[in-house]
């Protein structure tokens, strides 16, 4: 990708992506998170795009990975947009068959499908699964929705959307709204960000670094992991002038 220089360069990036995937009549998520790398996820996109291009439909159907969809317990799990169908437990006989039976022939695999245990019975769409239906995700709004090692994907989403508008204002008026936000750190202290900024604005001139800080100090959290998973994104940029600018890279964790 070209360097981004400006906010009509984004939504260039932004329109040109949502063409090329309005191309398909379907996309399958197949997520990429530690849990579903763990039980061999790698081997389940694999099998389903070979039937895909196997049934001809390598110009209707796009498989991406996505991030940790987040229901990890029945791993491998993928998403068939836009039906909004989830399966689970997959293996690569399992994807061959959703590729057959429902990319190709539009039958949903009910028996491929998320189990829920309580009522007993299969419930194939993500909106009337219990867990999904009753969040509200504000961190992690991309998780599941987009191929997260794609930065035109994170684009399309709106992704530096906010950077964009902060290189438009003035260093300290920036600082003023994180300051008024009220946004802290996700970590035990939470500590003011704005705080945060106001000391690397006020720092003495010359070359300055935001560093992303992610640590995953309290035992079985995943907080930081989780986000970053969601979207593997690289933003570099530096300072202009007298203008605090970010140098921020966030590097997905690698996990044994």
């Amino acid at each position: 990708m070209t360097k981004i220089t400006s906010p009509e360069r984004l939504r260039e990036i932004k329109a040109a992506y949502e063409r090329r995937q309005s191309a398909y009549e379907r996309r399958v998520l197949v997520c990429g998170g530690a849990g579903c790398v763990s039980c061999h996820c790698q081997a389940v996109r694999d099998a389903l795009e070979e039937a895909v291009e196997a049934l001809g439909l390598g110009g209707r159907v796009r498989v991406m990975v996505t991030g940790c969809i987040g229901i990890c317990a029945v791993g491998p799990v993928m998403v068939v947009e836009p039906d909004g169908v989830l399966y689970t437990s997959l293996d690569p006989e399992r994807a061959a068959l959703i590729a057959r039976r429902h990319l190709l022939e539009g039958e949903i695999v009910e028996e491929c499908t998320f189990y829920d245990h309580d009522q007993k019975r299969r419930i194939p769409h993500l909106r009337d699964i219990g867990f999904f239906r009753e969040q509200v995700r504000i961190a992690l709004r991309n998780c599941g929705q987009m191929e997260y090692a794609s930065l035109e994907a994170y684009i399309a989403r709106d992704g530096y959307a906010a950077l964009a508008g902060a290189l438009t204002q003035k260093p300290a008026d920036v600082v003023e709204k994180i300051k008024r936000s009220g946004l802290r750190g996700r970590g035990g202290a939470g500590f003011p960000t704005g705080v945060k900024w106001e000391a690397g604005m006020n720092a003495a001139e010359g070359r300055k670094y935001m560093v992303c800080n992610a640590d995953e100090g309290d035992p079985g959290a995943f907080m930081d992991r989780s986000i970053l998973a969601v979207s593997y994104t690289h933003l570099r940029a530096h300072e202009t002038g007298r203008n605090l600018v970010c140098r921020l890279l966030l590097e997905k964790k690698k996990t044994i």
